[in-house]
């Protein structure tokens, strides 16, 4: 059973991946039912099937409060970027480790080649050259919710993206990269960077 993170990931990416369909989660959990509704409100179709369900479609605007679930606004942040209209993600409880989530997340959006304007305690982000993401380099800050979600712009990104510290995904995923094949990613390893401190480069 993957958790709340996990499973909204893997979910994430199948809007990206039309092959890819999630089982062995409980969809009807109360963070991932409202991470598909905001997911539906922008746009997005969320599929049920007999083995699981799927995100179908592309995203048209997104507005969300994700206050109450902070792990998760980088993911919603690559889906906003991929979106057709301007989408909006904000931390109104003033919470400062939220808000440190949301300044990397917009870091992170920019360093991909996403349009991302960030204001106090929220960002405003649409996409600059279509549904693609150009790519780049991404500080995750040790973040695992960060490398992520990088995980996730990988599918949908027209050159690499180079990470640091993809091994911290481990601690919320585990053995995910040796997975991310499977869920039709590419990933290619320089070197361990828990050994060398080098990066890892996925695309």
């Amino acid at each position: 059973m993957l958790d709340r993170f996990s499973g909204c990931l893997v979910l994430s990416m199948s809007l990206f991946c039309p092959e890819l369909i999630v089982s062995g989660m409980n969809q009807y959990s109360k963070e991932i039912k409202e991470f598909s509704s905001i997911l539906r409100e922008g746009g997005v179709e969320v599929v049920t099937r007999m083995k699981g369900i799927s995100l179908r479609g592309e995203p048209d605007r997104i507005t969300a409060d994700m206050s109450e679930l902070p792990e998760l606004i980088p993911l919603l942040v690559i889906i906003c970027a991929t979106a057709k209209g301007a989408c909006c993600i904000s931390v109104e409880s003033g919470d400062e480790q939220a808000r440190t989530i949301l300044y990397r997340s917009h870091e992170m959006a920019e360093s991909l080649g996403a349009d991302s304007v960030l204001l106090y305690d929220r960002i405003m982000i649409k996409r600059k050259y279509g549904p693609m993401l150009l790519g780049g380099i991404v500080n995750t800050y040790h973040d695992a919710y960060l490398a992520g979600a990088c995980a996730v712009a990988g599918l949908v990104s027209r050159d690499e993206i180079s990470l640091t510290a993809p091994e911290s995904l481990n601690r919320v995923y585990p053995r995910f990269w040796q997975s991310y094949r499977t869920y039709g990613g590419d990933i290619y390893i320089k070197e361990s960077a828990a050994e060398s401190g080098e990066e890892q480069e996925e695309q």
